[in-house]
């Protein structure tokens, strides 16, 4: 599998057990739940493409998950990193590489 997080962003089937660049400050930035504005100020502008390069793929994932999950379009809609989001973010990079590399051995 490939890498979370590309110059283009993320597609679901690239979603691995390494985060990197910007979705991972995705997941760093909703620690606490926030806006999808908020999250966006990460460094993204274009809207529908954070949404369907970033968001949707870290929601799938299970990684990011929304406070009112039966009202998507809600105004008080707020994503929140997930507990197995949390454990990526906390994992070091060369821990995921290693784990990776011991599995095709």
């Amino acid at each position: 599998m490939g890498r979370v997080g590309t110059e283009s962003g993320l597609r679901s089937e690239q979603v691995t057990e390494q985060v990197t660049g910007q979705a991972a400050a995705i997941l760093e930035a909703a620690r606490v739940p926030r806006t999808r504005a908020e999250l966006q100020e990460v460094g993204f502008k274009h809207r529908p493409h954070f949404i369907k390069a970033y968001l949707e793929p870290l929601l799938a994932a299970g990684w990011l998950e929304m406070t009112i999950p039966d009202k998507a379009r809600s105004s008080k809609q707020r994503y929140r990193t997930t507990e197995p989001g949390l454990k990526m973010l906390d994992q070091p990079p060369s821990a995921s590489a290693r784990s990776r590399q011991n599995s095709e051995d």
